[in-house]
């Protein structure tokens, strides 16, 4: 066999999809430094080449990447006695297997699933066990071709391997001079085994038992470094996640410091407009009272004036009345005096009419007071409810916290809510462009702008409207512009809900 590309995804500390090809024929180098994966390549062509697609076990869990949910996919491309194959496999969910065959310039699916592992293997002698993953023991001539890492001898051969190999020699020993050959073999073999097979004993007894007992000793340290390499490589696999975890959690907190710190920015802010308002608030005070002095001082003048008017009014009817009734003065005259008498009668009762003056001034005196008090009352109730709107402003920024990280986890998963219902409903409006090379004239019949416009080049209009948008262009003709029909009242209703959570109703944030 001649490997020419291996390809593997989800596998081990592959979780990307990684190609290596396409090999040479010759001699082919694999290097990088421990952990990097090599040991990963070599299981990749063992369990695609030799395991059931179907198989399940703790070794087969182990293909998968250290914490992810990935299922383990391999494809080999090789030549084997002048015909070139490629196997693809996948373990664990969705497991499958496809076998093919190039034929005419191009792959032909040769057999799926099963059958395609059962002649995957036929290829190489290699044969299955009863239940779980394979080993060297089932990799037929692989066991003797390929050697991992750590593995350099075998214990034992498999009978189909065995068979295989003595069909070989027996087709090379029946050449001329096989005899020879046959003798050196069997003096070999009588220097170690007794022609019954039994090894010998003795001063003739080969150093084998020796070497087996060292072989068990290698092999059990070789069994502990291989479990110390697992759990080195498993443990750098937990170091490099923990790194990145590492790394976006320090993302994260960079992030949460940067909306803190502009969180801050807006409290100063917000104190400072809010001493401004308090300046605003004196100032308008201040203004009221000089309103109400120079109010005051205008409605004397008028008063003024009217008297005046009235006064220059009645000297201008006196005057045009003189002549008329100067035949009347004499008469006047006598009333006059009869008015003089009864005025010294009336000035006798003068006390009486200046306690009703008295009496009459305080009750318009009360009223105006009555007035003034009633003014006052509405400027202490515009008072009271400014005091109650800076209290309430007062209490928000006492309220007014860093959020911890659950409830940066809510507001961003709200606003990702919010951004993806905005987005549907944007989506749901129908929204056309036209951009004029000419002068022309529109008249929009459906849409947010309806009516007569006109439209010059260079400059686009848009016209927005759900479910359709209809307009006619003077020299063209009728445009309609439709889209799918759905009702959205349902994704407003959301979109409000998630809007009133974060304190707004356009969605702002309450910080």
């Amino acid at each position: 066999m001649i490997l020419e590309w291996l390809v593997v995804e989800g596998w081990r500390c592959f979780a990307n999809r990684l190609e290596i090809g396409e090999f040479s024929e010759r001699i082919n180098v694999i290097h990088g430094p421990n952990g990097s994966g090599k040991s990963s390549l070599m299981l990749a062509l063992v369990r695609g080449l030799f395991d059931n697609h179907s198989v399940t076990g703790e070794k087969i869990e182990q293909l998968r990447p250290w914490g992810r949910d990935l299922a383990p996919r391999v494809t080999i491309q090789f030549l084997h006695n002048g015909t070139r194959y490629r196997i693809q496999k996948q373990f664990l969910r969705s497991a499958d297997s496809v076998l093919e065959r190039f034929e005419d310039g191009r792959f032909v699916r040769l057999a799926q699933g099963r059958a395609a592992d059962e002649h995957a293997r036929s290829l190489f002698e290699a044969d299955v066990p009863g239940r779980g993953a394979t080993d060297r023991r089932h990799w037929g001539l692989a066991q003797i071709l390929w050697s991992p890492q750590g593995q350099l001898p075998f214990d034992q051969v498999s009978d189909n391997t065995l068979q295989a190999i003595r069909q070989a020699l027996g087709v090379q020993l029946v050449a001329a001079g096989s005899s020879q050959v046959e003798t050196k073999i069997r003096e070999q073999y009588e220097r170690y085994y007794t022609p019954k097979g039994k090894l010998r004993t003795g001063a003739q007894a080969a150093p084998l038992a020796a070497w087996e007992q060292e072989l068990k000793e290698k092999q059990q340290r070789r069994m502990e470094l291989q479990d110390q390499l697992a759990r080195y490589e498993a443990t750098s696999q937990e170091i490099r996640d923990r790194t990145h975890a590492l790394q976006q959690l320090d993302q994260t907190l960079k992030q949460l410091q940067d909306s803190l710190e502009h969180e801050r920015q807006r409290a100063r802010r917000y104190e400072a407009l809010e001493q401004q308002r308090q300046l605003k608030e004196t100032e308008l005070r201040a203004l009221e009272a000089e309103y109400g002095r120079i109010d005051e001082r205008i409605r004397q003048i008028h008063d003024l004036e009217n008297n005046l008017n009235a006064t220059e009014q009645t000297r201008r009817q006196l005057d045009e009345l003189t002549p008329q009734y100067g035949s009347a003065v004499e008469r006047y005259q006598r009333l006059v005096a009869d008015a003089q008498q009864k005025l010294a009668e009336i000035r006798q009762r003068r006390p009486l009419v200046q306690a009703a003056q008295r009496e009459a001034h305080s009750a318009a005196r009360f009223a105006a007071l009555k007035a003034h008090e009633q003014q006052l009352d509405h400027r202490l109730a515009q008072l009271q409810r400014l005091a109650n709107d800076r209290q309430q402003l007062l209490q928000r920024i006492e309220n007014l916290v860093a959020p911890d990280e659950k409830r940066f986890r809510q507001i961003r998963s709200a606003a990702e809510q919010r951004d993806r219902l905005k987005l549907q409903l944007d989506n749901s409006v129908i929204t056309v462009r036209l951009h004029p090379e000419v002068p022309a004239a529109l008249d929009i019949r459906k849409g947010d702008i309806p009516g007569k416009h006109s439209a010059a080049p260079g400059t686009a209009v848009v016209i927005r409207g759900k479910p359709d948008v209809v307009f006619h262009v003077d020299g063209l003709g009728r445009i309609e512009a439709t889209g799918p029909v759905s009702d959205t009242s349902s994704l407003e209703e959301q979109w409000r809900a998630v809007c009133r959570g974060f304190g707004g109703a356009d969605g702002s944030l309450p910080y």
